[in-house]
């Protein structure tokens, strides 16, 4: 039995770490850098342009001014759209300060909040009463709150919602409770 072949060393292997070696892969590299940063972009900016929106609400009742500044109540089958952002109550209360609308206090069974997303879909929220500070553009909702969106749903008694980033945080008596979507299969 003859021993076995000794082997030769390999050179050692050169690694770069500035990027693909192939200009091929470096352009593409590229190329998905600028993609991943002009998605990245389009999300704020489809935020903005509903923003830059005007306000249109309606509702059975109306009790207050058309003034630059105060509260005025409307109750019976409030709604509001602003762009993509559809509100419903059974009542509301909107506060302007020099002229321009900066919340929106709603009350409802359930009182509910429906955006599209930059991702695709609709975020959905509903809760009995929803805090909406529109310059910040938070939503504090609080009884019976569902924050549904195509990625899972949310539930608590206490939440708040941070519509520009998705951010959610809050809990209450009793917790909060999550339910994740399966993804999809690739090619399903």
């Amino acid at each position: 039995m003859n021993p076995p072949a000794a082997r030769t060393p390999r050179p050692a292997t050169r690694v770069r770490t500035h990027g693909p070696a192939h200009p091929a892969l470096r352009r593409a590299t590229a190329t998905a850098l600028a993609l991943a940063l002009l998605a990245a972009s389009l999300c704020a900016v489809a935020l903005e342009r509903d923003r830059r929106q005007p306000v249109e609400f309606g509702a059975d009742r109306f009790d207050g001014q058309i003034a630059a500044n105060g509260e005025t109540r409307l109750q019976g089958n409030f709604w509001l759209q602003q762009g993509s952002l559809r509100i419903r109550a059974d009542q509301a209360t909107l506060y302007r300060t020099d002229g321009a609308l900066v919340r929106v206090l709603l009350d409802g069974s359930p009182a509910e909040v429906e955006q599209e997303l930059d991702a695709g879909g609709r975020m959905h929220a509903q809760a009995r009463r929803i805090d909406y500070r529109i310059g910040s553009g938070q939503l504090e909702l609080t009884g019976a709150v569902v924050v549904t969106q195509p990625e899972g749903e949310l539930r608590g008694e206490e939440l708040r919602y941070d519509l520009a980033s998705g951010q959610i945080e809050g809990g209450g008596s009793g917790g909060v409770r999550m339910r994740i979507e399966p993804k999809a299969p690739a090619g399903h």
